[in-house]
């Protein structure tokens, strides 16, 4: 290799990142500022719905105990938790939030995560009923009172 050439280190540059230079590049980016305004608004509008959204997901992420053969009705339930509106979380929003895969997800399955379990009240008819038992296909018989009891669900109306 020939001695032509000069080799610099770092350090031995002067040349220090300072307010000046942040300036520089701040008066590069005016032309650009309303499409930097816009793109940082619409950011900030996303990660706030993104979270409301979520906090909504949390409360309905299959914390509801239905029978089999009836239905949720979101505004039922929405007014028995003191909501306006509710949503049913999508299955991917369901395993992220509960960490479980759905069709595992149950009440039992959450005992020590911070979900409320709501209870229909026309299970209380009911002596005893299958819920999952916190594994895809695995289901256990439990009295109803003994699953109020054990995850303290907030008896609610919830079905037609």
């Amino acid at each position: 290799m020939s001695d032509e050439y000069e080799y610099f280190e770092e350090e031995d540059f002067d040349t220090q990142f300072n307010g000046g230079t942040l300036r520089r590049i701040l008066a590069q980016t005016l032309p650009y500022r309303r499409w930097i305004g816009g793109f940082l608004a619409m950011i900030s509008i996303v990660a706030f719905l993104d979270a409301y959204f979520t906090f909504l997901s949390k409360r309905i992420v299959d914390e509801g105990i239905v029978a089999g053969n009836r239905e949720i009705d979101l505004r039922k339930l929405a007014a028995s938790l003191g909501e306006k509106k509710l949503k049913v979380a999508r299955h991917d929003e369901a395993e992220k939030l509960t960490g479980l895969q759905v069709g595992g997800i149950s009440a039992l399955a959450l005992l020590n995560k911070p979900f409320e379990v709501c209870l229909d009240r026309s299970a209380l008819d009911l002596a005893q009923l299958y819920v999952s038992a916190g594994q895809r296909g695995l289901n256990v018989k439990i009295g109803v009172q003994d699953l109020v009891q054990l995850t303290k669900a907030k008896v609610v109306e919830a079905t037609e």
